[in-house]
């Protein structure tokens, strides 16, 4: 059966309206992607909202650092001398034979003393092998890390003895040289020394008048306080005095004293290592 002209009008003008609606759609839908295409070209606040991410920069490593811990040194309180030791010579109070008088391997010279043998430093004789130290000096010349002071400690030499007999105790400091070693003990410890400097030119016979001047009324050995004591007063010096023997081959009297000038080596106290 053949549709009525009518009807088949009718479906022809629905046709074409969907087809305008549906071209109407399309163009619309077109426009708003063309926009929106121009607004990511084109907008530069578009842009920088989808702008990826920059690289992190990249942060160095940095060890971090520890502050360095700082030791104390080791103090070792004052006190009187009661060992001597120079190791590059093998020379050490505490093996020495002592007299049968002596009690202590380094005896302690008193204002006593120096009354008796008329104000000169001078080790007991005719036993050539006492050490003394001498107490009558400013804070009692004891040895310590804490001393402000000097101290005195001296000793006989002799080269030849008579058989049985032991040398002069300290004829072996004859061979000690500037920058040895040396130890000094008192009843706190050990106490580590360096031989800064040796001095042969003390004269014996040197009388210091020193009256009215205000430092001490002593002679013989006690120059040693006019050149080092009183004019260089270093905290902690220790000056070992002895008879120069350095070129003498005999047992007599000599005209010069020996004297090793030691200063405290902090770091070989802090060390242990004397």
């Amino acid at each position: 059966m053949v549709p009525e002209p009518s009807t088949r009008q009718d479906d022809t003008a629905a046709r074409r309206k969907k087809a305008r609606v549906e071209l109407v759609v399309l163009i619309a839908i077109l426009t708003v992607l063309a926009s929106v295409a121009t607004y990511v070209v084109i907008s530069p606040s578009f842009r920088a909202e989808v702008a990826l991410a920059p690289e992190p920069t990249r942060v160095p490593f940095v060890q971090p650092t520890v502050a360095p811990t700082t030791v104390p040194d080791v103090d070792i309180a004052s006190g009187a001398p009661t060992g001597l030791e120079f190791p590059s010579v093998g020379f050490n109070s505490a093996n020495l034979v002592l007299p049968k008088w002596q009690t202590e391997p380094i005896m302690k010279w008193t204002e006593q003393d120096n009354i008796a043998h008329n104000g000169k430093l001078t080790p007991p004789n005719p036993d050539t092998s006492s050490i003394v130290w001498d107490s009558t000096v400013p804070n009692g010349g004891e040895v310590g890390t804490d001393v402000q002071t000097s101290a005195t400690i001296a000793g006989h030499t002799s080269p030849y003895r008579k058989e049985g007999e032991p040398l002069g105790v300290f004829q072996p400091l004859m061979k000690v040289e500037v920058g040895d070693p040396a130890v000094v003990v008192n009843a706190n410890g050990r106490i580590c020394y360096n031989v800064v400097a040796i001095d042969d030119t003390i004269r014996k016979d040197s009388i210091i008048d020193t009256n009215g001047n205000g430092v001490i009324d002593k002679g013989d050995m006690y120059e040693i306080d006019a050149k080092y004591r009183y004019a260089d007063p270093i905290p902690g010096r220790i000056y070992v005095v002895t008879c120069n023997r350095l070129n003498d081959g005999n047992n007599g009297p000599t005209k010069n004293n020996r004297v090793l000038v030691l200063e405290i080596n902090q770091g070989a106290i802090n060390a242990g290592s004397c």
